[in-house]
């Protein structure tokens, strides 16, 4: 047996302790909070036990600080697969579109 295997299990065990805590107990420079939500664009296609879906949705988040709030847009996509009678999720995703590309340098 690896000499190091029970050391990296207690290493192993606090990391979870650690993730646990900060899941419960939120930190004082908490994020933003999502004050609206509203759906843009979605679209979905489902064949078997195969389904995707994609789209737009504009959140609000407002700081926690005080700050003024901002709005952003996001796309998102979703697939999921259909197994002993429920669906799962594969992927889950959600990005920001790009901004304009930059000027041409002269």
């Amino acid at each position: 047996m690896d000499a190091a295997f029970p050391r990296r299990r207690r290493r192993e065990r606090r990391k979870g302790a650690l993730r646990q805590e900060s899941l419960e107990r939120p930190s004082q420079n908490a994020p933003d909070t999502v004050t609206d939500a509203r759906i843009l664009e979605t679209h979905a296609k489902t064949t078997g036990d195969l389904s995707s879906s994609w789209g737009r949705v504009s959140l609000t988040l407002t700081p926690k600080s005080g700050c003024a709030a901002a709005t952003l847009e996001v796309r998102f996509t979703s697939l999921a697969v259909k197994r002993a009678g429920k669906w799962l999720y594969l992927v889950d995703h959600a990005s920001m579109p790009a901004g304009p590309p930059s000027p041409p340098a002269r």
